[in-house]
């Protein structure tokens, strides 16, 4: 419910220990509050929110993968990669009314999740070097389990590396998760641009 935009840092380790096999590593994590003004009457978990109260939210997604790559296709301008990852999340939401010094009579109004969730993840990665040091690249990973949630993860970028051990990204990415934690359902929907810059060693 309204909750504002903020950064999403992220940490990208990759280990590439024999030609066409890698370990990576990435960490992500995001915290971030909001609120509304519900101009009409509602309800949150079956209980009444008068009109002109203020919905706060906040979320806390903490977010790891980690998992193998392998090389299914190296051509002179295009590479493939498949992805094996297992991603565990960490997600915790709320969200309550408030109404001032009125906050008593809508107190039982709110509605709560907190759950630990780990799937593995799937998915496929493209580099196709469009001119000297500046590659175009993709990729794709997710999975959907009924009685866990899903997690989905994708991104295109461009990557120009005006050095061997350095380079610049900038990119496109999409993420979603969700956690079905008992009778508790946690969802929670993620996208925009991004930069970043790598180190090679």
């Amino acid at each position: 419910l309204s909750v504002g935009d903020d950064d999403l840092p992220e940490l990208w380790l990759k280990w590439r220990f024999s030609e066409n096999n890698s370990l990576d590593v990435r960490y992500t994590q995001f915290d971030n509050w909001g609120e509304i003004r519900a101009l009409r009457g509602l309800a949150i978990d079956d209980i009444p929110v008068i009109p002109l109260s203020t919905i706060r939210s906040d979320v806390e997604l903490r977010y790891l993968r980690v998992g193998w790559r392998h090389m299914l296709y190296n051509g002179d301008k295009v590479n493939f990669e498949s992805i094996l990852d297992v991603a565990l999340f960490h997600l915790e939401a709320s969200y309550e009314a408030r109404l001032g010094f009125l906050t008593p009579l809508v107190a039982g109004a709110r509605e709560s999740v907190d759950g630990l969730g780990g799937l593995p993840m799937v998915g496929v990665a493209v580099d196709v070097d469009l001119l000297d040091k500046l590659n175009l690249y993709g990729e794709i990973a997710g999975m959907h389990a009924d009685s866990a949630g899903y997690v989905l993860d994708a991104e295109v970028g461009l990557e120009y590396a005006p050095w061997d051990y350095l380079s610049l990204e900038v990119g496109y990415r999409l993420f979603r998760v969700e956690v079905d934690i008992e009778d508790e359902e946690g969802e929670i929907e993620l996208d925009g641009p991004f930069v970043g810059v790598g180190v090679k060693f």
